[in-house]
């Protein structure tokens, strides 16, 4: 598909922030192409469960323990 973007663009674009203008191109290109909007959505699903199990592993208390607290 010529145009379209590459993985690690899609992948930038959810990790974010991308540069003002490479990220209104790439947006822009999102919003007319299905194939790379349902690619970026499903990067951005992993994600978003990735942080769960994160954080569903972390031990209780741990979000709010500093290190020189112990």
């Amino acid at each position: 598909m010529t145009g379209c973007l590459t993985e690690a663009q899609l992948e930038r674009l959810v990790r974010g922030p991308v540069p003002r203008v490479r990220g209104w191109l790439w947006r822009r290109h999102l919003r007319g192409c299905p194939h790379c909007r349902a690619r970026y959505d499903e990067l951005a699903e992993d994600r978003r469960l990735v942080a769960e199990i994160r954080a569903a592993l972390r031990p209780p208390g741990s979000e709010s323990r500093r290190p020189s607290d112990g």
